[in-house]
């Protein structure tokens, strides 16, 4: 006999022995059940019919939830009805020198001629205009100051 058989001998017999060791140990019992099955039946809600909408709507809106109750009359009254359009306006241009620059206001359709505002004046908007750079104007919407960017147009 050579080392290598005698080797590989032992090896078989040690899988076999940790084969019918394994089969042969016993199985650890269940431990105690931790939640019982339910034994109750269960089933769907019932769910409303249709045409029961305008119901669930004044319920909804009246709900105290929403902070004050809505009086059911003003809950059924039209809404007002909306504002017209503001027309759609883009800046077009900055111009000027560095002492003096101004804005050009385009409006879309011709609805309203070309504006020219300065530092100072209000966009079409409400927004007040505060810094107009070559390439850039600050405008204050509330408290808080925001850049529009103009692109330069190549010739």
């Amino acid at each position: 006999m050579t080392v290598p058989s005698t080797l590989r001998g032992w090896a078989l017999m040690l899988a076999l022995a940790a084969l019918v060791g394994w089969t042969a140990w016993p199985q650890p019992s269940p431990g105690p059940v931790l939640v019982a099955p339910r034994r109750d039946a269960w089933a769907l809600p019932v769910l409303p019919r249709r045409g029961l909408e305008n119901s669930t709507i004044v319920i909804a809106a009246t709900a105290p939830f929403w902070g004050a109750p809505i009086p059911v009359a003003a809950a059924s009254a039209p809404p007002p009805p909306p504002p017209p359009p503001e027309p759609r306006w883009r800046i077009a241009a900055v111009f000027g020198n560095v002492a003096k620059r101004g804005v050009l206001i385009t409006f879309d359709a011709d609805v309203r001629p070309p504006q020219r505002l300065f530092v100072g004046d209000k966009l079409p908007g409400g927004y007040l205009v505060t810094n107009i750079e070559e390439r850039e104007i600050c405008v204050l919407v509330g408290k808080k100051s925001y850049r529009l960017g103009v692109e330069p147009i190549e010739p």
